[in-house]
């Protein structure tokens, strides 16, 4: 009958040409790169950071710290860099004090503190300053830098009797304590999850 070699020619034909299955759609890079952003944020905005683009990615890590976790405190840290970074220590002074008395017993508080304490300091806001260092005399790892950030400090208002050179107010050159590293951190600091 013809049922029974129609049947067998299309098992034959399903045996010769079997049915594939179409290729697996491949993402285009641009594709990728968003779907790796938005699986890993810490590596979205550490990247947007080495980018340049600072304001952005203060953006991303506060929108990480806001999500609370494990990363919220170094996540703050690294929104106070980059808006240090993108719009200098008047914006960033405000965002590492929140840091700190927002996450007082994490590991970034006291470097938020010792931040804060050298914008202010670059900022003219000397007893804003002094205020910080003199917190962070207790802080491990901070004492010896924050007494020689005193001593700075202190070091005009020592000249300020005498003066130097029969200008009232000036301590002499010898008296200043060098210069304190900057409060920015190193370029690979946005790499490092907490």
């Amino acid at each position: 009958s013809a049922a029974p070699a129609r049947d067998e020619g299309l098992a034959a034909a399903s045996k010769a040409q079997p049915f594939a299955a179409p290729p697996p759609a491949t993402a285009a890079p641009d594709d990728e790169a968003q779907a790796d952003r938005r699986a890993d944020p810490w590596a979205a905005a550490s990247e947007l950071a080495r980018a340049g683009r600072h304001g952005e990615a203060a953006g991303a890590f506060d929108a990480i710290a806001a999500g609370g976790g494990r990363q919220a405190s170094s996540a703050a840290m690294q929104a106070a860099r980059m808006a240090q970074a993108s719009s200098g220590c008047a914006a960033a002074a405000p965002r590492y004090e929140r840091v700190a008395t927002d996450y007082p017993g994490s590991v970034v508080a006291d470097d938020a503190r010792w931040a804060a304490a050298q914008c202010w300091q670059s900022l003219g806001r000397a007893e804003r300053a002094r205020e910080l260092y003199v917190a962070l005399r207790s802080a491990a790892g901070y004492h010896d830098r924050a007494e020689a950030q005193l001593a700075a400090l202190d070091a005009p208002r020592a000249g300020a009797g005498a003066g130097v050179g029969g200008v009232a107010g000036r301590a002499s050159p010898a008296a200043a304590a060098p210069a304190a590293k900057p409060a920015s951190p190193p370029a690979s600091a946005a790499d490092a999850p907490p």
